[in-house]
C-alpha cells in the first residue's frame, strides 16, 4: 500500500488529504463545498491535487450527505408498519416542550405521515414473551397498501423488539421478498435498546436516507471509478469507525455524523503518540464548533443523536462520537436582535456566499470578518492566497450591521472594540460547549491539553484555553484538513447493544458472559463479510447504574474478570464523574455494548508532517495583531509554518500561517515544533486578564451567556445522577443562580415554569431573612419546602448555597438554587402530593423550615437521617437528594470562575444590564397595547367534594403606560374539602408571571428584570393565595386554567395574539402499589393534550400543560418493564380538536391493563369548562378516565381515588385545544387531510365542518 487519500466534507468546504507512502509526502486539497452535488466538491478537490485515482490504494470518505437529507427532508417516500394501537408513537414523541413559553411551540412533523403509518396485531411482553402471534394474513394486507402508496422505503417498529425481535425479523423478511424493489428497515437491525419512540424513529430515519444514500454511494463509487479508481473505499461512521460500502447501504443512518469523526480520530492517534492521556479535542469549521473528550486515548460514544437538535428535531439511536456542537464557526454571522443584543451565530454565511470579506455578494458580518479586521488572519494570503479577503468590506459590514444597530456606548467604540466583542462572544459560547463536555461529566478542564483543528481552531483555541485555565495547547500539522487526514488513520468498526437489565452479580455475570459472547459472534461474521478480513478485536462495555436511578455510565469490562472487580470499577468511574458514590448501593447492568474492529491499512503517523527538520527562516512581517485576553493590539511576527523546524522555539506573541489556517498566540505564551510536526503551546501561567469595567452592551452579553450557561449544564448533570424517573426522566425539577438578595438572575431553559415564577427567589429570600448575608457561609447548603414559603405542595424541595468570593456580606454574590420534585415526603398518601382526600397541609407530609444539610462543607447527617425515615423510598429521594447537593456546589463552583475570570464588580454590571434589557423589552410590549382594563372568567370544575358547585377563575388586567396589573381578586376562595389550593408564591405570582412570558418575553431567559413592569393584586385566602396551613397538594393543578384565563384578557387586548385555549389540566395519573417484593412502586405522570390553534395555525401538540415545560413522557418500554400493568395502546384521539377555520390540536387515549391490584388516583380538570375556542372556534373535548372490569364500564373517573383490580382495564383520554375561527371556513383541502389521517371523522367533517361528502364517501367504500 503506498498511496492513500482521506476526503471530509463540511458545510462550507470539502477538504482531501493524500498521502503518498512510497515518497513520504502529503498532498492537500480544498474547495468549497458544491451543495447541490457534494460529489462535485470531492472532484474539485482531487483535480486541485492533481491526483491519479489509478494509483490509489484505500480512499477512506467522510459525509454529510446523510444528515443532509434528514435536514433537508428529500429522502424517500416512507411507510412504516408497527404494533396495533402505537402508530402515533412517532408523533406524540416524548410530549416535552423544551421552549417551555412559547405558545407556537411545536416540533418538526415526522417523516412519515398517519396515513403511511400502518398497524399490525402483534404483541412481545416486556420480558420477550409473546404475547400475540404475528400472521402472514396482517402483513398480506399491509403489502397490498404499500404497493398501492408507491413508497420507496418502509420501516418496521414493534413493542418491546428490543426484547425479542422475532416478530420485526419475519415482517421484515416478508416485506423484502414480496416488496424486492422497496429498502425495508427494522428497528431491531439497528438498536436493541429500549425507548419506543426512539427506536421507531431510528427505523424510519434509516429507511428515509436509504435510497437517496444508495445513489450518493453509487455516483460517487462510479465517478471515481471512471476516473480509474480500482482500491479500497471506505466511509466514516457516525462511531468513529470505517463502513464498506455494503455496511453504508445496509446501515445508511450509521453516517449521520460521519462529516465531523476523521478529526476526532486523528486527535486519539496524536494523543497515544504523544503521551497525552487527557485531551479535548475542538475543531472549529466554517459552520460550526465541536469538541469531544479523548482519555487514554479513546473517544467516548453515545447511543442517541438528537436530528435538527433536540430543541426542534427528532432522536435516533445510533452510535455516534460523544460531541458538543455549537454554532460558532468561521462563517456564523454576527448581528443585532430588535432588543439590542448581540448575537453570534447559529446562522452561518455558509459557501454561499461566505462571510462578507470573500467578495462573493455576502453582507453579514461573520467570525472570519471580525478576525480579518483585527490582523488576526492575513488578506492576501488566505488558502494560499487562492481566496483573496477583502477587509475594507468586513470593515462596513461590522459597522452598518453592529455597530450602528447597537448605538449608546457601542456606536462611539472603535471597529476594533466592536469586532472583538464579536469574537469574545464567540468564545464565550464555545467556552461552554468545552465546559460541557468536561464539568458536565465530572471532570476538571483544568486537567486537559487542547487539541484545536478545523480552520478556526487555532485561530480560537488559545483563547479558549486560557478562558478555560488549560495549560496546553496542540496544533496538529494542517489542521485545516485534519479532519479528512484523521480519515486516513481509522479502522473499520461495527457495534452491537443489548438492553439487559441485570443486577452486577455473579449469576447476573455468567449471563453477560453469555450474552457477550453471541454479540461477538454476529460482529466477527459481519466483519469479515463486509471486511473481507480475519482477526476482528472485540471491545466489551457494560451501560450500568445504581439500582434505582434512571441514566447509566459506561464501565469496560475485560475477559476473565468477576462481578466484583467491574463492581468496583463502576463505583470508581461514578465517584469520578458526579464526586460521590455508596460503594453499599447495589448496581444493575442497563445494557451491553459489544465492539468489533479490524485495522485497515494506513499510513504511519510519524511521517504525516512536512516540517523541515533543520533551519528557520525569519518572520514573514510584522503586523498589528489584537489579542484578546489583553484587549489591545501587538506588533506580532508572522511565520510561515512550512519553514519552522522541528524544535523551533518560539516566544509569544506570535502568528504562524499555513494553508487552510492561522494560528495565533499570545504575549508570555511559548511555542515549540514538535517531533510529529505538532505545535506544542504552553500557555503563560499568569497571563494578564482583560480588565472589565464600566461593562459595554457587548461585553455584558459575553459575561452574561457565561453565567447563563451554568444552570444550563447543571440540568444535564442532575439528569444523570438523579435516582428517581421523576427528575432523572420526567425532568420536574429547575436549577438557577439568584443574586445576594434573592432575585432570579437565569435559570436553565428545561426548567419547569411554574419554578420559574418565584420558587427560586422566595426560598433564598426566606433563609435570608432567618441567617442574614452573614450567617449563610461558603459550604452551607440550605433546604426548604415551607408551604407559607413556597405555595407550592411539598414534594417541590428546595436547596441553595452561597456563591461568595469572601468572608464579607459585600462578598456575597448570590446563590445557586435547585428545586426538586421528591418522589415522597410522607403524608397522607403514598407520594405525598398524589391524593384528592387531604384537608389540610398537615396530612402532606414533612416541612423543612430553612435547615442547613451541609453546614460550611460537613454534611448533617442527622437532617439526612430525618428525610430518610419520613418517605417510602428512601434509597431513592436520598439519591436524589444527593444529586441535588452535588448541583448546588458544582454550579457555585462554575459561577466562581466567571466571577475570578471577569470579576465581580463587571458581573454585576453585566446582570444588571441583562435585568434592565428584560424589563425594557416587558415593558416596551406593554407600551404596544392601548391603555385599559381587560377582563376574562372561567371556572374550575369543582373542588372535588362537591361536585356540581363549580370554583370560578375571575381576572383583570389593567394596562397603564409601560405598567401592568394582574388583578386575580375575583377567583374563588381556598377550598377546604380537597387539595386543590396553593400559596400566593406558587399559585397567584406563578400564574401571572407564567402567562407574562408566554405573552411578552417568550424567548428572553427567566429573570427577575422581565418581571418589574407587572403588579400582582391577590388577597389572603383565594385558592391561589391560600393561607399556610390549607392542604395544597394538588397546588399546580389550577395553574394551566388561570394561565389561560389570563392569557384570555390579554388578547383581548391584542386580538388575534392568543390561541385559543390549550387542553388546560395536569391530567395527573398516579398507580401506586406493592411490588411482589414487598416494596412500594409508584407511576406518576402528568397528561399531554392538544394545545388552542391560533390565527394562522392549527393547534399543536399533543405537549403537556403550559405550566410544564421540557418534562418528557416516560417511555412505555420503561413503564411496561418497571410496574405492574402493560399498556394497549397510545394513540391520538380523533375528534378532540376543537373545530375551527384552524382546528385545535389533539389529546391522546391510553388503554392500561392491570397485572395486580393497585390505588389509581387521577386528577383532571376542564370538563365542565373544556378548552374554548376563539374568533368563533369550539371547544376541544375534555378529557376523561374510565374503568373497565370485564369488558364493561364501571367508572368515570376526573378527581377520584379508586382501588383496581388484576385485569382490569383502564383508558385514559386527554383533552383537545381549542379551534380558532369558523369551523365552516376550513378549507376543504384541510378537512379531507384531517379524515385522511384520523384526526377528524367522516361524520364530524359533516356535523362540525359541513363537509357531508366524507360521509358519504365512507358509505360508498363500505358498500
Amino acid at each position: 500500500m503506498t498511496l492513500f487519500v482521506g476526503t471530509d466534507i463540511g458545510g462550507t468546504f470539502t477538504d482531501l488529504v493524500a498521502f503518498d507512502a512510497k515518497r513520504g509526502k502529503l498532498f492537500f486539497g480544498k474547495a468549497l463545498t458544491t451543495n447541490s452535488d457534494l460529489v462535485d466538491g470531492i472532484l474539485e478537490c482531487i483535480a486541485d491535487v492533481g491526483l491519479d485515482l489509478k494509483a490509489v490504494d484505500v480512499l477512506k470518505h467522510g459525509t454529510t450527505q446523510v444528515i443532509n437529507t434528514l435536514l433537508e427532508r428529500s429522502g424517500g417516500k416512507t411507510a412504516l408498519v408497527t404494533t396495533a394501537g402505537f402508530r402515533d408513537v412517532v408523533e406524540i414523541g416524548r410530549a416535552s416542550r423544551p421552549l417551555a413559553f412559547r405558545l407556537d411551540y411545536r416540533r418538526s412533523a415526522p417523516l412519515v405521515p398517519p396515513e403511511l403509518r400502518f398497524e399490525v396485531r402483534e404483541r412481545m411482553a416486556a420480558d420477550g414473551a409473546v404475547l400475540e402471534p404475528l400472521a402472514t394474513s396482517e402483513l398480506d394486507a399491509v403489502v397490498a397498501q404499500l404497493k398501492g402508496a408507491q413508497v420507496e422505503s418502509v420501516a418496521v417498529a414493534f413493542l418491546n423488539a428490543y426484547r425479542n425481535p422475532a416478530h420485526e425479523a419475519q415482517a421484515a423478511a416478508y416485506l423484502r421478498t414480496r416488496l424486492p424493489s422497496i429498502y425495508v428497515s427494522a428497528s431491531s437491525e439497528l438498536s436493541r435498546e429500549w425507548f419506543e419512540y426512539e427506536r421507531t424513529s431510528t427505523a424510519i430515519a434509516n429507511a428515509y436516507v436509504g435510497p437517496r444514500t444508495n445513489g450518493y454511494i453509487d455516483r460517487l463509487a462510479g465517478r471515481l471509478g471512471d476516473r480509474g479508481f480500482v482500491g479500497r473505499f471506505f466511509i466514516m461512521g457516525s462511531n468513529g469507525g470505517l463502513l464498506t460500502a455494503e455496511g453504508a447501504r445496509r446501515e445508511p443512518l450509521a453516517l449521520v455524523e460521519s462529516g465531523p469523526i476523521g478529526g476526532c480520530i486523528g486527535a486519539a492517534a496524536y494523543a497515544k503518540a504523544l503521551g497525552i492521556d487527557h485531551l479535548v479535542a475542538f475543531d472549529m469549521g466554517g459552520t460550526t464548533a465541536k469538541c469531544a473528550l479523548i482519555e487514554d486515548y479513546r473517544f467516548e460514544i453515545k447511543s442517541t443523536y438528537d436530528v435538527g437538535g433536540y430543541d426542534f428535531g427528532f432522536p435516533v439511536r445510533t452510535p455516534v462520537l460523544d460531541i458538543v456542537e455549537v454554532g460558532t464557526g468561521g462563517g456564523s454571522i454576527a448581528y443585532i436582535d430588535p432588543q439590542g443584543r448581540l448575537h453570534v451565530g447559529p446562522h452561518s454565511a455558509g459557501s454561499e456566499p461566505g462571510p462578507a470579506c470573500f467578495g462573493r455578494g455576502g453582507t453579514e458580518p461573520t467570525i472570519t470578518d471580525a478576525n480579518l479586521v483585527l490582523g488576526r488572519i492575513a488578506s492576501g494570503r488566505f488558502m494560499r492566497g487562492a481566496l483573496h479577503l477583502d477587509e475594507d468590506v468586513a470593515r462596513h459590514a461590522i459597522d452598518t450591521r453592529v455597530r450602528a444597530p447597537v448605538g449608546g456606548a457601542v456606536a462611539a467604540a472603535s471597529i476594533d472594540a466592536v469586532a472583538s466583542g464579536i469574537l469574545s462572544l464567540a468564545n464565550a459560547q464555545m467556552t461552554s460547549a468545552i465546559k460541557e463536555i468536561t464539568v458536565e461529566r465530572g471532570r476538571d478542564a483544568r486537567d486537559f491539553t487542547l487539541f484545536a483543528f478545523g480552520g478556526g481552531g487555532p485561530l480560537h483555541g488559545i483563547e479558549l484555553a486560557r478562558a478555560l485555565r488549560m495549560p496546553r495547547v496542540i496544533i496538529p500539522p494542517e489542521p485545516g484538513n485534519f479532519s479528512a487526514l484523521g480519515m486516513l488513520l481509522g479502522d473499520a468498526r461495527s457495534e452491537e447493544t443489548r438492553t439487559l437489565l441485570l443486577e452486577l452479580s455473579d449469576a447476573g455475570m455468567s449471563d453477560l458472559r453469555t450474552r457477550e459472547s453471541e454479540m461477538r459472534a454476529a460482529l466477527g461474521a459481519r466483519l469479515s463479510r463486509e471486511v473481507g478480513r480475519e482477526g476482528v478485536a472485540f471491545e466489551s462495555a457494560l451501560e450500568a447504574r445504581f439500582i434505582g436511578q434512571r441514566h447509566a455510565i459506561k464501565v469496560l469490562i475485560y475477559d476473565g474478570e468477576d462481578a466484583r472487580t467491574v463492581h468496583e470499577r463502576f463505583v470508581s468511574a461514578y465517584r469520578k464523574r458526579y464526586g460521590y458514590a455508596d460503594p453499599m448501593n447495589p448496581v444493575e447492568v442497563v445494557g451491553m455494548r459489544v465492539v468489533g474492529i479490524v485495522l485497515t491499512a494506513k499510513p504511519d503517523l510519524r511521517s504525516l508532517h512536512a516540517a523541515p527538520r533543520a533551519g528557520m527562516k525569519g518572520p514573514l512581517e510584522h503586523r498589528e495583531v489584537l489579542h484578546l485576553s489583553f484587549g489591545q493590539r501587538h506588533r506580532t511576527p508572522v511565520y510561515v509554518r512550512e519553514n519552522l523546524a522541528i524544535g523551533t522555539r518560539i516566544d509569544g506573541p506570535a502568528v504562524i500561517e499555513e494553508f487552510g489556517s492561522t494560528t495565533v498566540i499570545g504575549p508570555g505564551d511559548t511555542l515549540v515544533v514538535g517531533g510529529l510536526g505538532e505545535l506544542d503551546v504552553k500557555l503563560a501561567a499568569a497571563a494578564e486578564q482583560r480588565a472589565f469595567s464600566g461593562v459595554n452592551s457587548i461585553d455584558a452579553e459575553v459575561i452574561w451567556q457565561s453565567l447563563a450557561a451554568v444552570p444550563n449544564v447543571i440540568d444535564k448533570n442532575i439528569t444523570r445522577t438523579a435516582f428517581s424517573l421523576l427528575v432523572s426522566e420526567y425532568k420536574d425539577f429547575a436549577v438557577g443562580i439568584v443574586d445576594a438578595a434573592g432575585k432570579l438572575i437565569a435559570q436553565c431553559k428545561g426548567g419547569l415554569p411554574v419554578f420559574a415564577a418565584n420558587a427560586l427567589s422566595a426560598a433564598v429570600m426566606e433563609g435570608l431573612s432567618i441567617y442574614g448575608k452573614n450567617g449563610l457561609r461558603d459550604g452551607d447548603v440550605v433546604i426548604t419546602n415551607k408551604a407559607a414559603t413556597m405555595g407550592q405542595h411539598l414534594n417541590n424541595v428546595v436547596m441553595y448555597t452561597p456563591i461568595r468570593t469572601g468572608d464579607a456580606d459585600a462578598d456575597l454574590f448570590g446563590f445557586m438554587v435547585v428545586v426538586m420534585h421528591w418522589m415522597d415526603v410522607g403524608g397522607y398518601a403514598v407520594g405525598s402530593c398524589t391524593t384528592t382526600k387531604t384537608t389540610d397541609v398537615f396530612q402532606e407530609g414533612i416541612q423543612f423550615p430553612a435547615l442547613k444539610v451541609h453546614a460550611e462543607g460537613k454534611r448533617a447527617d442527622d437532617i439526612y437521617r430525618l428525610v430518610a425515615s419520613n418517605t417510602r423510598f428512601p434509597e431513592l429521594v436520598i439519591g436524589d437528594m444527593e444529586a441535588q447537593v452535588a448541583g448546588c456546589f458544582m454550579g457555585r463552583d462554575m459561577a466562581l470562575e466567571i466571577l475570578r475570570k471577569f470579576g465581580a464588580a463587571a458581573v454585576r454590571g453585566a446582570v444588571e444590564q441583562a435585568w434592565s434589557r428584560s424589563e425594557e423589552l416587558v415593558r416596551s410590549a406593554i407600551r404596544a397595547i392601548p391603555d385599559g382594563t381587560y377582563e376574562a372568567e372561567s371556572f374550575l370544575d369543582d373542588d372535588g367534594v362537591n361536585k356540581d358547585r363549580p370554583l370560578p377563575i375571575r381576572v383583570s388586567v389593567q394596562v397603564t403606560g409601560d405598567r401592568l396589573i394582574a388583578n386575580l381578586g375575583g377567583l374563588a376562595p381556598e377550598v377546604t374539602g380537597g387539595p386543590w389550593n396553593a400559596g400566593y408564591q406558587g399559585g397567584a405570582v406563578a400564574a401571572v408571571r407564567i402567562a407574562a412570558k408566554f405573552f411578552f418575553a417568550s424567548d428572553d431567559p427567566a429573570n427577575d428584570g422581565a418581571f418589574r413592569p407587572i403588579e400582582i393584586v391577590c388577597p389572603q385566602g383565594t385558592l391561589m393565595s391560600a393561607r399556610p396551613t390549607a392542604a395544597i397538594a394538588g397546588s399546580g393543578h389550577n395553574l394551566p386554567t388561570v394561565v389561560d384565563t389570563i392569557l384570555a384578557a390579554l388578547g383581548k387586548a391584542a386580538p388575534g395574539r392568543v390561541p385559543a385555549a390549550h387542553h388546560g389540566t395536569y391530567g395527573s395519573q398516579v398507580i401506586v402499589g406493592r411490588s411482589p417484593r414487598g416494596g412500594w412502586f409508584q407511576h406518576i405522570e402528568s397528561s399531554a393534550g392538544g394545545w388552542g390553534a391560533a390565527h394562522d395555525r392549527d393547534g399543536n401538540g399533543p405537549f403537556r400543560s403550559m405550566a410544564h415545560g421540557d418534562t418528557p413522557e416516560v417511555p412505555i418500554e420503561v413503564q411496561e418493564a418497571s410496574y405492574p400493568f402493560r399498556v394497549e395502546c397510545m394513540k391520538l384521539r380523533t375528534d378532540s380538536g376543537g373545530p375551527g377555520r384552524h382546528r385545535g390540536g389533539l389529546g391522546i387515549e391510553r388503554v392500561y391493563t392491570m397485572m395486580m391490584p393497585v390505588n389509581y388516583s387521577v386528577m383532571i380538570e376542564r370538563t365542565k369548562c373544556p378548552p374554548w375556542g376563539a374568533a368563533g372556534g369550539r371547544a376541544g373535548e375534555p378529557g376523561r378516565a374510565e374503568v373497565y372490569r370485564d369488558g364493561v364500564l364501571v367508572a368515570t373517573l376526573l378527581k377520584d381515588d379508586v382501588e383496581l383490580r388484576a385485569g382490569d382495564r383502564l383508558r385514559f383520554l386527554s383533552a383537545g385545544g381549542g379551534g380558532y375561527g369558523d369551523p365552516l371556513q376550513r378549507p376543504a383541502g384541510d378537512v379531507a387531510n384531517d379524515v385522511r389521517r384520523g384526526y377528524v371523522s367522516a361524520a364530524a367533517a359533516a356535523s362540525e365542518y359541513g363537509r357531508p361528502e366524507f360521509l358519504e364517501s365512507k358509505a360508498n367504500n363500505h358498500s
